[in-house]
């Protein structure tokens, strides 16, 4: 589970913000500045582009290529104005420093760092023709300062490369610590009630005669006992060993386990036939046999739990809700059978609700 991803969003607001920075001057600037139709007509093709760029990514599902659309549209609006305006003088490539930044919140930090490398090229390639570009300022500028600009250019382009690279870093830190708090159990470190909730709803809405899955309520036998008599950190101490021995008996790729609450387990069997789903339940419970927590007086704690399965093979009118109280109910059975079992739940119109 991760945090949903805000960079589409911000791709698509961004091809509209562009959209609108342009649209404003070039509606503007003719009744204050007497400037050539050029760039009226530049600034109408350029907004055309943004618009379209906008309602592709409004209508198509995020893809990785929409950035790069983004950014070939946004080195096509600017590399003529900036020719035609003076080069590395015009006041366009005030905008190339804050490029980088963009990319790195838009993408990611390989792909600022390349396109700052394309504006670093195409303001040296500007710099070596720049008398040879038309420039329609009419602004005579000494190629000493040309190139002293282009100098100090180039070391902001880099400069802010290398802070968006760092930011997207500490932003990336920050975002996979907001996923783990999100959807992990502190304590145990496998996903939180939230999380596998979430999971179940989705494989809820997924189940098929030929994509079934069980549902597991684990519960640890007598977990009360062991914190009255052993102290919390004691059973904090059983229920991390218990979360690491679900996570190895299940089939790491497919199966899912998250703390439901307390001392109880959530666990999602994918692709399993009644049969199989009992075996592997079984296994959890056999594992945890074996799992021994040694106390402060050296004595060693034997643990063991309880499991309620509920297999569902076809789509229903259950919800996550329903589903966990099938799984309750069989789970209860076991406690009133013993504990340290497996318990089947069966539907209502069976002869038997319960199954050992």
């Amino acid at each position: 589970m991760k945090i949903h991803d805000p960079r589409p969003k911000l791709i698509r607001l961004s091809a509209l913000f562009m959209a609108v920075s342009i649209l404003i001057p070039t509606i503007v600037t003719p009744f204050f500045v007497n400037q050539s139709i050029y760039f009226t007509l530049a600034g109408i093709f350029n907004v055309t582009l943004y618009i379209l760029c906008f309602l592709i990514f409004t209508f198509d599902k995020p893809k990785f290529w929409h950035i790069y659309l983004l950014l070939g549209v946004i080195l096509i609006s600017v590399t003529p104005l900036v020719v035609v305006t003076g080069g590395v003088n015009s006041q366009f490539t005030l905008l190339f420093p804050v490029a980088p930044m963009l990319v790195a919140l838009l993408s990611n930090s390989r792909n600022a760092w390349a396109f700052s490398v394309i504006l670093i090229i195409l303001m040296v390639s500007i710099t070596a023709l720049q008398n040879h570009l038309p420039d329609f300022t009419e602004e005579n500028t000494s190629i000493d300062k040309t190139r002293a600009r282009t100098i100090w250019l180039i070391v902001s382009v880099g400069f802010s490369t290398t802070f968006a690279t760092l930011f997207n870093g500490i932003n990336h830190k920050l975002r996979r610590e907001l996923t783990l708090q999100a959807y992990q159990d502190v304590l145990t470190q496998v996903s939180n009630r939230r999380s596998i909730l979430e999971e179940l709803d989705l494989k809820i809405s997924q189940v098929t005669l030929q994509k079934p899955f069980a549902l597991l309520l684990l519960d640890v036998d007598h977990f009360k006992k062991i914190n009255d008599q052993h102290g919390h950190i004691i059973g904090d101490t059983c229920l991390q060993l218990i979360a690491k021995t679900i996570q190895q008996s299940i089939r790491q790729d497919i199966d899912l386990v998250g703390r439901y609450g307390g001392e109880e387990f959530l666990i999602i069997l994918n692709e399993v036939n009644d049969i199989e789903a009992s075996k592997i339940a079984n296994k959890i419970l056999s594992n945890i046999r074996k799992s021994k927590v040694e106390t402060d007086n050296q004595s060693k704690i034997t643990l063991s739990a309880t499991i309620g399965l509920n297999w569902i093979n076809q789509a229903s009118s259950h919800n996550a809700t329903s589903l966990i109280e099938q799984a309750d109910i069989a789970l209860y059975e076991g406690k009133e059978a013993g504990r340290d079992r497996v318990i089947s739940y069966l539907e209502p119109s069976s002869s038997s609700n319960i199954l050992a």
